[in-house]
């Protein structure tokens, strides 16, 4: 096994341990937990990897601002093509859709837009800027490495869904396909703009419409 793809297997299983036992053991609130102790167990993990071991610049991550709002609304608009297909079959099939299903307030609302737009960007920055684009870099075929990206975002939160939400199979297997085909929209959407700002928007538009929808 080579050196990159050493790192890759234990940045993943770190992930895998130690946010599962930290949101197993512990009970902080969810602004806590995508606040604070998400991007300092996540972030600071990849940090380091980046800056000391790979002794690379963060743009390596895809962290960089060329075209700032062309990129924005371009992820926002990626969201808000996700959602209208969503809400058309959700119509289609008779469903019944909710505005504000939790009765949130107008605080918490401007509580989750942070929540939700640290978790789109930490998350983001993981998946897609780190481990999609080293994956690629030992693969060399895009497209594998974005679907691989996808399968260990969701292997990540295997054990989160199974001990602390408890979803039965189907739960599962609707969580799997929908990360996964997400995942692979904001890949390609990231390797088209070569940086997370468009990703980070699509996935908090998703996120944050999650609180208004259900």
């Amino acid at each position: 096994m080579g050196k990159k793809s050493l790192v890759l297997c234990l940045s993943f299983f770190y992930l895998l341990i130690v946010w599962g036992v930290y949101r197993f053991y512990t009970d902080f609130s969810e602004p806590w937990d995508e606040l604070v102790f998400k991007p300092l167990l996540w972030l600071g993990m990849i940090i380091f990897l980046v800056l000391r071991l790979e002794k690379r610049k963060l743009r390596s991550l895809g962290i960089v601002f060329k075209k700032p709002l062309k990129n924005i609304f371009l992820g926002l608009g990626v969201g808000i093509l996700i959602t209208s297909q969503y809400l058309f079959a959700l119509a289609i099939k008779g469903g019944r859709i909710m505005f504000n299903p939790q009765n949130l307030k107008l605080t918490n609302l401007f509580l989750y837009f942070f929540v939700c737009l640290s978790t789109a960007a930490v998350e983001e920055i993981t998946f897609r800027g780190f481990f999609m684009t080293r994956i690629n870099e030992i693969i060399k075929n895009k497209l594998n490495a974005n679907i691989m990206a996808g399968l260990i975002f969701f292997l990540i939160h295997l054990p989160i869904l199974l001990l602390d939400y408890q979803l039965g199979l189907r739960g599962i297997g609707e969580y799997f396909i929908l990360s996964l085909g997400l995942g692979i929209i904001d890949g390609y959407v990231f390797w088209k703009t070569k940086g997370v700002l468009a990703p980070i928007a699509s996935h908090f538009f998703l996120n944050y419409l999650n609180l208004f929808l259900g």
